[in-house]
């Protein structure tokens, strides 16, 4: 049976879905941080660095004496050193990321930063650090084409993108009537191929496809899936597509995020697990401490239809989340090319439908606490 098939079959639950989400309205409070990496250490963290800039007759607005663009020997700099422009400040912000200094600070301006194009993470051992109480907003009338997204890294290494207090905002309404052409790629954050990154903290706001995409980097050799990958206490609004869509991944962690509201093109899933033809699958990822709700498609997706039985097994754990998506909260299908693995379920509070049917080669297993 074809997605487009099994979509329709679901469309007047997904409209049900719709409709309650529309009278539920408000918005959730905002989630604590992990107890291994959170706020208070990130905001320690910012402060140690800003005061080293003070120590030598600088800020985070205004470069130390003697500072040149070239950064020599740099451990830290500030975006704001290359300049704030409230109309467009995407020049500066990529000048910083592609300045060769490991750490890559983006200070609280009066206005937000407002960038008019995709800022990319062109090498690996990168630590972007966002202030409390910044925004990084799509400009009006910018990311024309289908694919553009906010923020984009393809087959680097080492790099993370912290956030907490900090915001993420695309103008997902905008993208959807004249002059843009429709499409469903315009992600907040696009990965594709990454390797041991963090993204934490950031609160993540109506994107022209998904929140965050999580995907296959295509060589000539190759898929190469993204590994070692934490998606940590985030707060994802308003998606136009997925909150998530995780393509291919290995050893991926979605900890204590907040997902919600997610509307606007199928199948406006939470989560979305779900390989294109020919890549390589999930292997060891973990969903774990994560709220998701008031989605209009699935709260948790999983369509394996597309995924070869070259693939390795299939492991995905979903563990202490509270699921609360209606009509329909989890789904698991396209198992009918004898796909193989398990999805595992411990502690988790779920309202709306569960649609899990395993086979002699998959198993839906529901445990206790590890």
């Amino acid at each position: 049976m074809s997605r487009l098939t099994i979509l329709a079959r679901f469309a007047a639950l997904i409209a049900i879905g719709l409709a309650l989400e529309a009278c539920a309205g408000g918005s959730s409070p905002r989630i604590p941080a992990s107890a291994d990496f959170n706020a208070a250490a990130y905001r320690s963290r910012i402060e140690s660095i800003i005061s080293q800039w003070d120590s030598r007759g600088g800020s985070s607005i205004q470069p130390p004496a003697g500072w040149n663009r070239r950064v020599p020997g740099e451990a830290a700099v500030s975006a704001a050193w290359w300049g704030f422009n409230d109309r467009d400040s995407a020049g500066s912000l990529q000048a910083a990321l592609d300045s060769g200094v490991q750490v890559v600070l983006v200070p609280k301006m009066p206005t937000p930063w407002i960038i008019t194009r995709t800022l990319h993470f062109r090498s690996g051992g990168v630590e972007l650090l966002l202030e409390p109480g910044v925004e990084i907003v799509a400009a009006e009338g910018a990311f024309r084409g289908g694919g553009d997204s906010l923020i984009e890294a393809d087959g680097v290494a080492d790099f993370s993108i912290l956030g907490y207090g900090a915001t993420l905002r695309m103008r997902k309404r905008d993208y959807q009537k004249a002059p843009y052409e429709k499409a469903e790629w315009r992600h907040a954050i696009s990965l594709r191929g990454v390797a041991r990154a963090r993204i934490a903290g950031l609160r993540i706001e109506s994107s022209g496809g998904d929140g965050i995409y999580v995907g296959t980097l295509r060589t000539h050799e190759a898929r190469q899936p993204c590994e070692d990958l934490t998606l940590q206490d985030l707060e994802i609004h308003d998606s136009l597509r997925q909150g998530v869509s995780v393509i291919s991944a290995r050893r991926l962690v979605i900890e204590n995020c907040l997902i919600a509201g997610t509307s606007g093109a199928h199948p406006m899933s939470g989560i979305d697990f779900e390989p294109n033809s020919g890549d390589p699958g999930f292997t060891d990822c973990v969903v774990r401490g994560c709220r998701i709700e008031r989605n209009g498609g699935v709260g948790l997706l999983l369509v394996l239809s597309k995924l070869g039985q070259e693939a390795a097994p299939v492991s995905v754990r979903v563990q202490d989340c509270e699921i609360d998506n209606f009509p329909i909260a989890v789904w698991l299908h396209g198992l009918e090319n004898r796909v193989r693995g398990n999805l595992t379920f411990s502690g988790n509070t779920v309202r709306g439908m569960q649609l899990l049917r395993g086979s002699s080669y998959f198993s839906v297993v529901f445990a206790r606490k590890p």
